[in-house]
């Protein structure tokens, strides 16, 4: 399940719950980058009191991440990472970072995303 940025245990053991239960429907990119969520048959409105408290907060996610491509949301998930997980705080010192671990991305096109990314997050 895992194909771009951080890899996060939670998410992957929640992705697969909702999988199994059938709330979400998981299939890989026919193209091969990466995989599409969508509803599942059992979909939200099945949902029990504990998912429902999240959804202000997805549909606030969806909102503002939902016009991102996949690898522009590897470069801010990795930025996000850098700067609030790995406890950088010079914007330089997390472009740098950014780029050793993600060298396939311009050092321009981070601190471009850094930006919008601080924009996004207030």
């Amino acid at each position: 399940m895992h194909y771009y940025g951080p890899y996060s245990d939670e998410l992957n053991d929640d992705l697969v719950e909702m999988g199994i239960q059938k709330y979400i429907d998981i299939q890989p990119d026919l193209s091969g980058f990466g995989y599409h969520i969508r509803s599942g048959s059992e979909a939200v409105d099945s949902l029990d009191s504990v998912t429902k408290r999240y959804a202000e907060n997805i549909d606030n996610c969806i909102n503002k991440f939902g016009q991102f491509e996949s690898r522009q949301l590897e470069l801010l998930g990795t930025i996000h990472f850098v700067k609030h997980i790995a406890g950088f705080t010079n914007v330089d010192d997390i472009i740098e970072m950014v780029s050793v671990l993600k060298p396939v991305f311009e050092k321009s096109n981070i601190k471009e995303y850094y930006e919008e990314l601080m924009t996004i997050m207030g």
